[in-house]
């Protein structure tokens, strides 16, 4: 399993036990392991769909307090 997968996996796990703090500490791991985004190129669906994902950790860590 590469570094990528295996950081998306412990973070869909944390979240999973409601350890957001976790999870989205995960979720940036995953993020960047992926390529940059070079100037001018719009982000991967890889990249959107994992900021979106860790948006949703976080809105989740604040609002467990």
């Amino acid at each position: 399993m590469d570094p990528f997968q295996l950081h998306e996996l412990l973070a869909a796990a944390y979240a999973e036990n409601h350890r957001y703090r976790e999870a989205a500490d995960m979720e940036r791991k995953a993020i960047h392991d992926l390529p940059p985004v070079k100037p001018g190129e719009a982000p991967s669906h890889a990249r959107l769909t994992n900021e979106a994902t860790l948006a949703k950790y976080e809105r989740a860590r604040k609002s467990a307090g």
